[in-house]
């Protein structure tokens, strides 16, 4: 997921706030200058984090109920999915019809130790 698919969540909140926790993604990747929902263009490329990790973005990501629910100190937020529902349903592969998403699914080409602040590029 990247900041700015979190921020576009923000920006469509009736409350004007949205978390990253929420979406329980594995990475988030800091795009200031992107649009909201970037990620639904990096179907089938090859991402580089670091100076190892290679990773196929394979499908975007239909959350499940899990981000309306409670989570440490954030509150129940039954907007987290209605927010999706309402302004970005795409496809998330092939296979499927349109749905809300944000995020995407990535496959371990080549795995590596990343740490905070890595370089982040297609190969």
């Amino acid at each position: 997921m990247t900041t700015s698919t979190i921020a576009r969540i923000a920006e469509l909140a009736p409350h004007g706030d949205a978390q990253a926790e929420r979406y329980r993604p594995d990475l988030v990747i800091r795009t200031p200058h992107a649009p909201g929902f970037t990620e639904d263009d990096w179907l089938d490329r090859t991402l580089r984090i670091g100076p190892d990790l290679a990773l196929r973005v394979i499908a975007r990501t239909p959350p499940c109920a899990i981000p309306t629910l409670a989570h440490g100190s954030l509150p129940t937020d039954t907007t987290a999915l209605r927010v999706l529902a309402e302004h970005h349903r795409v496809t998330p592969m092939a296979s499927m019809g349109a749905l809300p998403c944000a995020g995407v699914y990535a496959q371990v080409l080549r795995p590596g130790r990343i740490v905070l602040g890595d370089a982040v590029h297609w190969s």
